[in-house]
C-alpha cells in the first residue's frame, strides 16, 4: 500500500498515509485480485485503514465488503488529540535531525518497546523494524507520520450505517490502542460484536480462533 512502511519508500506526501487512501489501497488490491466478496481487517491503524476500505467505497464495492474486522484500534475523537501532537512533533525531529537524532532515536525506541509489542519483539526483530523505517527515507517516515495525524474517523451517522458483521479485537495495557476505543466503536456499529482479551498472551491465543469462527461463518453464508 502506499502508506504503508513497506510499500511506501518516497511516497513524501502525507495525504497518501492517510486512512482513507490506504482504505483506498486495500479496496484497490480486492478489486485486482478478483475478489466478489472482501472482508477487510487490520491492527493499529491498519484498523482504521481496513474500516475507511468500506466506508469510502462507492456503492458497488460496498456491497464486496462481507465483514470488518478491528483489531486494537487506536484513539478515536477528541482523545487522539494527545497522540496527534506527538505524531507532528516526531515528525518534525525526523525532518530536523533524521534517524540518528537523539529525539527520533528515544521516540523509536519508546514505541517499539511499547506494552503493544510487549513478549512480541526481540532486540533483532526491533531492529529489523528500525532499518524498515529508515529504508523509508526520512521525508516519507516524516510523511506517514503526518498522515497518521491527519486522519480522523468518520462521523457517527456514517458508523451507525454500516450493515455488515463487524468484529472488534482489544487487549488492556496500551494507551495508544486502548480498550475505551473499540467499546465505543462496537457501541456504535450496529450489531458489532467486541472482544476484550485479558491480555496479549490471551489475545495472541484466542484472536485467530476468532478471526476464524467469523471467516467460517460468512462462508456459510
Amino acid at each position: 500500500m502506499p502508506g504503508s512502511a513497506r510499500g511506501a519508500a518516497g511516497a513524501c506526501d502525507a495525504e497518501l498515509h492517510a486512512w482513507p487512501a490506504a482504505g483506498a489501497a486495500l479496496r484497490a488490491a480486492a478489486h485486482a485480485g478478483g475478489a466478489r466478496r472482501a472482508v477487510f481487517g487490520g491492527e493499529a491503524a491498519g484498523a482504521f485503514a481496513a474500516l475507511q476500505a468500506v466506508v469510502g467505497a462507492p456503492e458497488p464495492a460496498h456491497a464486496a465488503a462481507a465483514g470488518l474486522i478491528l483489531m486494537r484500534p487506536p484513539t478515536i475523537w477528541g482523545e487522539r488529540e494527545v497522540w496527534r501532537r506527538r505524531y507532528e512533533t516526531a515528525a518534525g525531529w525526523v525532518e530536523k535531525d533524521g534517524f540518528e537524532g537523539k529525539d527520533v532515536q528515544w521516540e523509536a525506541k519508546l514505541r517499539l518497546t511499547a506494552a503493544s509489542y510487549a513478549g512480541k519483539l526481540s532486540k533483532q526483530e526491533r531492529e529489523v523494524i528500525l532499518g524498515e523505517w529508515r529504508a523509508m527515507g526520512a521525508p516519507a517516515y516524516a510523511a506517514a507520520l503526518r498522515g497518521l495525524a491527519a486522519s480522523e474517523l468518520p462521523c457517527d451517522s456514517v458508523l451507525r450505517g454500516l450493515q455488515l458483521p463487524v468484529l472488534v479485537l482489544a487487549v488492556p495495557g496500551d494507551a495508544e490502542h486502548p480498550v475505551q476505543a473499540a467499546e465505543d466503536l462496537a457501541a456504535i456499529i450496529p450489531g458489532a460484536r467486541l472482544a476484550v482479551a485479558q491480555s496479549f498472551q490471551d489475545a495472541f491465543e484466542t484472536w485467530p480462533l476468532l478471526i476464524r469462527e467469523m471467516l467460517d461463518s460468512l462462508a456459510a453464508d
